[in-house]
């Protein structure tokens, strides 16, 4: 008796979610590190980023002002979000 095709692809999954359970959990520094090295990049990408519109527009820090305070509350959502 052959299996049809969405009985293979069941038993499929069932070996790949038993081999996925089996798989240790990143420990808490390895997650900090991440969501650590995920702040500093968005920041950097923010000021970086006013600081080109602030060049391009000559509008002095206006584009600075608005990217540094984009990147505090980014980076305070970002947080809470992870760390639920």
């Amino acid at each position: 008796m052959a299996l049809a095709p969405w009985g293979i692809l069941i038993l499929t999954l069932r070996a790949k979610m038993k081999r996925m359970a089996k798989k240790p959990q990143p420990n808490s520094s390895v997650k900090y590190a991440g969501i650590g090295f995920q702040l500093v990049a968005l920041t950097l990408v923010l000021i970086l980023s006013g600081l080109w519109l602030d060049a391009y527009f000559q509008s002095g820090n206006v584009y600075l002002l608005i990217s540094i305070f984009l990147s505090v509350f980014s980076t305070m959502y970002l947080l809470i979000s992870k760390l639920k």
